[in-house]
């Protein structure tokens, strides 16, 4: 998905945008995404709108917006809908908080 795409959805939504990483051809690898930036979850989508949650608490306890993508060190488990690693946390599916992919 490109960027724009992902901004829409996410605009709303009602998530705070942190950060994104582009890949090949402008397309988003991975976007960051806070629910809430006192104490919510941070959300994490891959380049088709898959999303993944992980507490705020368990891996940035404070300043998110700090946070940089490109610090992320992303593992996919058995299968995605198994989750992600993140850093070495783990980040469920999230499939309520999917986005429409239209390239496809």
């Amino acid at each position: 998905m490109k960027v724009r795409e992902m901004e829409i959805q996410i605009d709303k939504l009602g998530l705070e945008k942190l950060n994104v990483r582009l890949g090949k051809g402008g397309r988003v690898h991975w976007f960051l995404c806070c629910q809430n930036a006192d104490n919510g979850n941070l959300v994490l989508y891959d380049g088709h709108g898959h999303a993944y949650t992980l507490p705020l608490s368990a891996f940035w306890p404070s300043e998110v917006w700090k946070v940089s993508v490109s610090d992320i060190s992303i593992e996919t488990l058995f299968g995605e809908d198994d989750g992600v690693l993140v850093d070495g946390v783990l980040a469920r599916r999230s499939p309520r908080l999917d986005l429409t992919d239209y390239s496809e």
